[in-house]
């Protein structure tokens, strides 16, 4: 998953008198679980955050009242709500295109269907350019009154 969610009433209220370490320990749990989409172990968390920083939050969240693990049920009910919108959009944009995939960039193109480069000019650009300037030759040996 390419994001998390942090309400800001966990943010605000609940972290206000925490170190920085322990909600920036928060923050990459949350983080690790999404990325992973599934509980991390412990070494994982430890690799992650480092042992002290884990006994931080973990001390800290058992003083409001909260597991670690509930929080990391929640972020993982995050992932699957996305990965169901995901999912149920690629379905969804596969039957509008009638079964067939999205085209490739390295789907062959008809030569028939390819524009004639502009910077390359063709016979009859260089006519009305001609004629475009003995119009303005013209113009200027006249005297306008």
């Amino acid at each position: 998953m390419d994001w998390i969610k942090v309400k800001v009433k966990h943010a605000e209220y609940d972290f206000v008198a925490a170190p920085d370490n322990v909600f920036r320990a928060w923050v990459m749990i949350m983080i690790l679980t999404a990325a992973i989409e599934k509980i991390p172990t412990q070494k994982q968390i430890d690799a992650r955050i480092g042992k002290e920083n884990h006994a931080d939050l973990v001390g800290y969240l058992d003083e409001l009242g909260v597991s670690l693990n509930i929080i990391l049920q929640k972020v993982l009910e995050d992932v699957d709500v996305v990965n169901h919108k995901r999912n149920h959009s690629r379905e969804y944009m596969l039957s509008q295109r009638g079964g067939q995939p999205a085209r490739r960039n390295d789907a062959k193109i008809r030569e028939d269907k390819i524009r004639e480069d502009k910077t390359v000019p063709s016979v009859d650009t260089n006519l009305m350019h001609k004629e475009a300037q003995s119009l303005i030759n013209g113009l200027a040996q006249r005297k306008v009154v």
